[in-house]
């Protein structure tokens, strides 16, 4: 909260410049900037999406893993009954 003065009643604020405020929308504007360049940059690369697909890979194999030590599990508990 910087220097409105409605405000300033309840918080307390600080005036600033203009430098100040020339300084809060270049922080703003580059942020925005870098971040539109690191996404132009990652969207470029081939293998983005080779990667998805080998997570994908990796999960449903995982899933199978999972799925074959409950089956086992169920029929070592069908034996011991």
């Amino acid at each position: 909260m910087t220097g409105y003065p409605a405000i300033g009643v309840v918080f307390g604020t600080t005036p600033i410049s203009l430098a100040m405020h020339l300084t809060a929308i270049g922080c703003a504007f580059g942020s925005l900037a870098v971040g539109f360049i690191w996404k132009l940059i990652l969207s470029t690369y081939p293998d983005e999406h080779k990667d998805l697909e080998d997570q994908k890979n990796y999960m449903r194999y995982l899933n199978q893993k999972i799925e074959s030590l409950k089956d086992r599990l169920k029929t070592r508990n069908d034996f011991t009954r």
